[in-house]
C-alpha cells in the first residue's frame, strides 16, 4: 500500500508555500529521514519541493528527477493553514515543510507541525 504526501518549501518573504506530491511506499518516517539527510539545505529543499509529482524520493535530486512525472508542476499555497487543510480535505497523509532552517511534518493524526528530528527521535 502506498501513501501520498506533500513536500513543501516556505518562502519567508511572500509567506507562501510551493509543494510537490510524493508517492510513498515505505513505512515509518523514511521520508522525513531522507529529507533531513539528503535535502537539509535551503537550496536542496527548494529544489525537491519544486519537482511536481515524484514517484520516489531518492538520495539525490538527479536520482529523484529520474523517477518524476515530468507533467507535474508544484502547487502554490497562499498560507500555512491552507497547506494544512490538505490533511482534512484530501487523501494526503502527511505534509512536510522546510522553513529555511529545518524540516517539519504534520499528518492526519497530528495536524500541527512538529520538527522531523523530534518525530524520528520519538519513534526510535
Amino acid at each position: 500500500m502506498s501513501d501520498t504526501v506533500m513536500i513543501g518549501f516556505y518562502n519567508n518573504e511572500s509567506d507562501k508555500i510551493f509543494a510537490s506530491v510524493l508517492k510513498v511506499s515505505s513505512g515509518g518516517d523514511a521520508t522525513g529521514r531522507s529529507l533531513l539527510e539528503n535535502y537539509g539545505s535551503e537550496y536542496l529543499a527548494w529544489q525537491i519541493s519544486g519537482m511536481g509529482v515524484m514517484q520516489a524520493l531518492r538520495p539525490t535530486y538527479d536520482e529523484t528527477y529520474d523517477v518524476t512525472d515530468e507533467s507535474g508542476i508544484p502547487t502554490l499555497f497562499e498560507s500555512i493553514p491552507l497547506y494544512l487543510e490538505l490533511l482534512e480535505k484530501t487523501v494526503i497523509q502527511s505534509v512536510y515543510l522546510y522553513d529555511g532552517f529545518t524540516w517539519f511534518v504534520a499528518d492526519k493524526t497530528n495536524p500541527t507541525f512538529t520538527d522531523v528530528l523530534t518525530v524520528i527521535s520519538k519513534a526510535a
